[in-house]
């Protein structure tokens, strides 16, 4: 579903980031017209958009912060597009503005890719028609590439179980430079192909019947309450499956009196608030109880750091 011969594609990554292999050569590969994104337009959304539009850009690589920004109002800055292939990535993705993108451009075809550089350059890929709000896979692992799912001693955890992410395959690197002692830590002998290594990610993911995996956050971000080990994108991936939220977060809150509570914050846009109760009840049909948090944070959008970033103690403020 790239770009067809003669169609035009556009590079959005600097040549020196391991993605714009990806960005480069797709569409060169299948004959189509590369364009180069000016530097000027990178932290300019609107701009950027009215150049695809002037070059009828029909494959592009949008990162999530620009997902989001056409979300706010997805009619207007969409119209005119040519859009048929959207590349992003899977960290922080924004799946239900990308389910409204879909709607307003029926033709278009998400492509996620997921991939540590230690893995240059993606290890796996998932092409969805038409995403759903919540979850939208990372896929299954590309050709020459392992991936295992599994717990703290290395075992294969079940289907739908929760496990972390082992990278094997040709695409491995050699290792940090001029750092043995990290190499040794994240590098390791793969217990299913004798010789051979993984690259211990960090990343958490839960397989699908389908064989396809879920990204669920990272392990350091696990949370442990009341003896109940809690990831919490998988009460993010509740929270946003609520009509009208358009994005969440989730912390562990340790200053209080007591004991630890989770926090939970939601951006809904233009919808109504909702009262602390009916985000339980609403909740409870989603989660179990230790996974319920303590409380929500309702809000029209999120806040942010300058860098962009949630803004978390103003969240717990």
């Amino acid at each position: 579903m790239g770009a067809a011969p003669g169609e035009p594609a556009s590079a959005w990554s600097s040549i020196g980031f391991d993605a714009s292999v990806h960005e480069l050569l797709m569409p060169l590969t299948t004959g189509g017209e590369l364009h180069l994104v000016p530097d000027d337009l990178r932290g300019d959304p609107e701009a950027l958009l009215h150049w695809m539009r002037e070059h009828r850009v029909v494959q592009a690589f949008l990162p999530p912060s620009y997902i989001k920004w056409i979300d706010e109002d997805p009619g207007k800055r969409l119209h005119g597009l040519s859009l048929r292939q959207v590349l992003t990535g899977v960290k922080s993705l924004p799946e239900a503005a990308l389910h409204r993108m879909c709607q307003q451009l029926p033709d278009l075809r998400i492509c996620f890719g997921y991939g540590p550089t230690e893995a240059t350059l993606y290890s796996t890929a998932y092409y969805d028609p038409q995403p759903l709000d919540r979850p939208c896979p990372i896929g299954r692992p590309l050709a020459g590439t392992r991936l295992y799912l599994l717990d703290d001693r290395m075992r294969p955890v079940p289907v739908g179980v929760v496990g972390e992410v082992y990278l094997g395959g040709a695409s491995l690197a050699a290792g940090y430079l001029h750092r043995p002692d990290l190499t040794e830590e994240r590098f390791l002998p793969d217990p299913f192909v004798p010789g051979a290594r993984v690259y211990r990610t960090g990343d958490l993911a839960r397989r699908l019947p389908d064989g396809n995996a879920v990204y669920l956050g990272r392990a350091d971000d696990q949370v442990k309450l009341r003896g109940f080990r809690i990831e919490p994108a998988e009460i993010e991936a509740a929270l946003l499956a609520v009509p009208g939220v358009r994005e969440a977060s989730v912390l562990l809150d340790r200053d209080t009196g007591d004991e630890p509570r989770l926090v939970a914050g939601v951006g809904r846009g233009e919808t109504p608030a909702r009262a602390p109760h009916e985000w339980r009840a609403l909740l409870t049909d989603l989660l179990p109880d230790y996974m319920i948090p303590a409380v929500v944070v309702d809000l029209p959008s999120l806040p942010l750091s300058r860098s962009g970033k949630l803004d978390r103690e103003e969240l717990l403020r």
